[in-house]
């Protein structure tokens, strides 16, 4: 009715869903994960998510669940494949798409806003007496990929840091709202661990920190785009990750804009390096913002789109009749 030339949706299943039938008017969502893609990741692993399995009652409901959220998927991919244009923040998310049968299923990288330089210099040396400070995660401690995260960092890395710092002291935080699992709860029960909820100044904390972790890609069941890096690269910060974080983002590199490990001890020598050099926590933290400063500046990604969503128009507005938007 507003005679719109494009339908421009950002980051939302509920657009999607609530303009993907309009017809005449071009449509260009701009996507995170595929709606199934959490739900999938958590019944593939109840244990984690405190999803119950003991009686047949409750193996009815998980069978149930996976029939809801196989529907869920299937619906996501028609809606989709019913606008002109997916552009998603994953490479991943591109290919299932485009998998999926949608023709203009491309890959736009994310997007952070430019952080402004720190208020004063910030030393990056690691003091003998203080404990040596890496950020462990942020975000929601009970979403889907911080779940994974802080198992795998409680399980794995935890002890094998212990061992390797020996008596050096060092903590773990983890910033952002909610609670961790009950799975998760249990493998971080260390006094080293501070769950600190959400803090004043996310920006500081990052400066005042040795190492960011990236483990929300460890499980091969969930591989997703996360802006948690652009933060920790627009600041500079050193990030270590899991490897499979570049399978959805393919401008991280190993030894130029973070250092990337498979194993748990990959990761745990990654990071106790990083702790150690501060040459190449200042090297990798300065490819980080010449990363983010190419492709994940909001303006230089917003301009990226806007051209995208020109070009969409153009390409329908000379199209024969015939295949006008339907």
């Amino acid at each position: 009715e507003s005679v719109a030339d494009a339908i421009l949706s950002i980051w939302s299943w509920e657009a999607l869903a609530a303009t993907y039938h309009i017809s005449g008017v071009p449509k260009f969502v701009y996507y995170g994960n595929p709606d199934h893609l959490p739900m999938q990741a958590r019944l593939r692993h109840p244990d984690l998510f405190g999803l119950p399995t003991a009686s047949m009652g409750d193996r009815l409901w998980l069978w149930f669940e996976r029939v809801r959220n196989e529907r869920r998927k299937r619906l996501n991919i028609s809606m989709m494949n019913a606008c002109e244009v997916t552009a998603n923040n994953s490479v991943l998310d591109a290919e299932f798409y485009r998998a999926h049968g949608h023709p203009h299923s491309i890959y736009l990288q994310n997007m952070w806003p430019v952080v402004e330089p720190a208020p004063r210099p910030v030393s990056l040396s690691v003091s003998q007496t203080c404990p040596i400070k890496i950020i462990g995660s942020v975000g929601n401690l009970g979403a889907t990929g911080n779940t994974f995260a802080l198992t795998y960092l409680g399980r794995e890395l935890l002890p094998r840091l212990a061992a390797r710092f020996k008596d050096r002291p060092f903590e773990i935080h983890l910033l952002g709202k909610g609670t961790p699992s009950a799975a998760s709860d249990a493998a971080l029960n260390d006094p080293r661990v501070k769950i600190r909820g959400w803090v004043e100044d996310i920006n500081e904390e990052f400066r005042a920190s040795s190492v960011f972790l990236v483990l929300t890609n460890v499980n091969a069941d969930f591989l997703v785009g996360n802006t948690r890096i652009l933060l920790a690269w627009a600041l500079g910060s050193c990030v270590v990750m899991h490897e499979n974080s570049s399978l959805a983002m393919p401008e991280i590199e190993h030894g130029v804009n973070a250092l990337l490990g498979k194993t748990p001890d990959e990761l745990t020598e990654l990071i106790v390096s990083a702790v150690d050099d501060e040459a190449l926590r200042r090297r990798i933290g300065q490819g980080g913002q010449r990363t983010f400063e190419t492709y994940y500046r909001s303006d230089v990604v917003v301009p990226k789109m806007f051209d995208l969503v020109q070009d969409m128009v153009d390409r329908c507005r000379s199209a024969p009749a015939s295949a006008a938007v339907h």
